[in-house]
């Protein structure tokens, strides 16, 4: 019984400490746009102070500014106003700089305070197990419906890892698909240029970019299988496919020199058209895939509420 209370009173503290947890973490994100604002306004001002004290130093030195000034009449009047100038732009510099510091110092002290929240979480997840083994051996009929509850959470965060690794395949086609689909574009706009007699150069550098959106499709049809493969994962099928045999062939042509300029430019607006159907299908495929793991990770977090609220409350 008094391994019970010490486990409520440290489970207790805990909970104390972990409540400050969202607010610092808002805290830290605010301070990172802070100190990301801040290194840019450095960055602008010291571009500034650089520029007015090479002025000053043109001023004093033999360059043919202070050479015109001087013969002019009004070295001493302009130095002195570039001096002021320069002196503002390093107290603006210097203002910047001491701000900077206090929000890094800020977000150091608060990301530490997160670290140790970090393992204060770790603890308190541990003891709500040691807790809920408390009330396993306790009552029979709650370790029924934890054991229910755990195996459920089981099952939920299994299904949401699957929907990430297909997420991620997915993610990594339309990469490809878009790869290719850049080197067509630019394949394509060369190959106007050849049409109006670019010459050699723009026939190589045409030639070039089909090469790559060939080995970029390589690719996206690999990525292509493996997102297959990983939808089937979490129920979902779909027919993905990029009609490489004509990719193939018309690539094929092009480097045989078999077709003229127009039919070239032909295939490469049937390659677009294709590789832009399939990363039509992906990205549809991937906005299901975002409403399921939003509905995935309720779900998760639903039960670890309900976990968490059976083991605090009992």
């Amino acid at each position: 019984m008094a391994d019970r209370e010490a486990l409520e009173r440290e489970l207790e503290e805990l909970r104390e400490r972990l409540s400050r947890e969202d607010r610092l973490r808002a805290r830290r994100e605010d301070l990172s746009r802070q100190a990301e604002e801040l290194r840019e306004r450095k960055a602008a001002l010291g571009e500034v102070l650089a520029k007015e004290e090479a002025d000053v130093d043109a001023l004093e030195g033999m360059s043919l500014q202070a050479i015109l000034q001087t013969v002019l009449g009004r070295k001493e009047e302009r130095l002195e106003q570039e001096r002021r100038e320069a002196v503002a732009a390093r107290l603006r510099y210097q203002d910047a700089c001491r701000a900077l510091e206090d929000v890094e110092a800020r977000y150091l002290e608060t990301a530490g305070q997160l670290d140790q929240l970090r393992l204060d979480r770790r603890r308190y997840e541990a003891l709500l197990e040691e807790k809920r083994a408390l009330l396993k051996a306790e009552d029979p009929a709650l370790a029924r419906h934890i054991l229910d509850l755990e195996e459920a959470l089981s099952a939920a965060r299994a299904f949401l890892k699957e929907v990430d690794e297909a997420l991620s395949a997915g993610r990594a086609a339309s990469w490809a698909l878009s790869r290719a689909a850049g080197e067509l574009s630019s394949a394509e706009s060369w190959g106007f240029y050849d049409m109006l007699g670019g010459g050699l150069i723009a026939t190589a550098v045409k030639h070039g970019h089909i090469d790559d959106a060939r080995q970029a499709a390589g690719e996206a049809q690999v990525l292509l299988s493996r997102f297959r493969t990983e939808l089937s994962d979490v129920q979902v099928s779909a027919r993905l496919t990029l009609d490489m045999g004509e990719l193939a062939t018309f690539f094929d042509y092009v480097f045989d020199d078999f077709f003229s300029d127009w039919v070239v430019q032909s295939r490469i607006q049937d390659a677009q058209a294709g590789v832009s159907a399939t990363a039509g299908q992906v990205d549809a495929l991937l906005a299901r895939l975002e409403g399921t793991r939003a509905d995935a990770l309720r779900r998760q977090e639903s039960l670890e509420e309900e976990l968490r609220t059976l083991t605090e409350g009992a």
